[in-house]
């Protein structure tokens, strides 16, 4: 099996660098991202990203053309999975889409790589193969 490639933006860049060389570490692709403009363009099709690893309020300092360009490629491409993490309660944060793995900061290197894993199992795509495809015993969809 491929290894999943993963892109990982975050406003405080120690946390997303040491995230993306934990991932790495682990055997996964992955990258930063560190502005919306990035995340967007690492997001577009032709894409290789499976899950997208982002903070619940990026982007803080971008305007509102940047927030729906990002808003309409994620809405786009339901084969990527999306891991939010945040140091606020998350029932405090509108706009987590419902798909999304959630990852309360502080978290550990553990529990980044099974929410990046629980992200790429629970992609929307996934879903929508699901209802519309017989799965096939021990072929994941």
């Amino acid at each position: 099996m491929t290894a999943l490639t993963v892109v990982v933006a975050d406003p405080h860049r120690e946390l997303t660098e040491l995230a993306v060389e934990v991932l790495i570490e682990r055997g996964l692709n992955a990258s930063t991202a560190l502005t919306v403009t990035e995340l967007t363009a690492a997001l577009r099709p032709p894409s290789s990203v499976d899950v997208a690893v982002c903070h619940a309020t990026l982007p803080i300092d971008a305007g509102d053309e940047q927030r729906h360009a990002l808003r309409a490629v994620l809405a786009e491409r339901l084969d990527i999975g999306l891991v939010v993490i945040s140091s606020r309660p998350f029932e405090d944060i509108e706009g987590i889409p419902a798909f999304a793995v959630c990852l309360q900061k502080p978290f550990g290197a553990v529990e980044l790589l099974e929410a990046v894993q629980e992200a790429h199992a629970s992609r929307p795509l996934n879903e929508h193969a699901a209802a519309w495809v017989s799965p096939i015993p021990g072929i994941p969809l």
